[in-house]
């Protein structure tokens, strides 16, 4: 499985799965066939093509949800999307930490547009594990 350890950053992580899995071989490039909640695995986004890691967390109406374990965001997508890790791909941590911030709560909507610009106003715009 995989760890949550601070000893390499995110922009490598996904610099090196985009590098490595597009050129494995077809054999290697698993697509899940059934995967279930708590399944591990890549995702490959459909608005950049790339692959990220992810955790499948409930499925429903052959959507699966997905849980981006390195960055915290949550999409649903085809099992088309899904597929198996390999093991040379497993070899980096988890950078994603759940937190939450003190005397907040999330809107049961979500955020708007505007909130989101807010928040990222505040905060600093470099990604470390933690």
């Amino acid at each position: 499985g995989l760890e949550r350890l601070s000893d390499t950053t995110l922009v490598n992580i996904v610099d090196h799965m985009n590098r490595e899995y597009p050129h494995l071989k077809p054999a290697l490039k698993v697509q899940l066939l059934t995967p279930e909640p708590g399944t591990y695995c890549l995702v490959k986004d459909s608005s950049d093509g790339a692959y990220y890691r992810g955790r499948v967390t409930s499925v429903e109406d052959s959507q699966y949800s997905v849980h981006y374990v390195d960055y915290g965001n949550r999409e649903k997508v085809p099992i088309t999307s899904l597929f198996d890790i390999p093991v040379a791909l497993t070899q980096h941590k988890i950078c994603g930490v759940h937190c939450r911030i003190a005397g907040t709560k999330m809107p049961e909507e979500g955020l708007t547009a505007a909130t989101q610009l807010n928040y990222s106003s505040c905060v600093t715009p470099t990604l470390h594990c933690l």
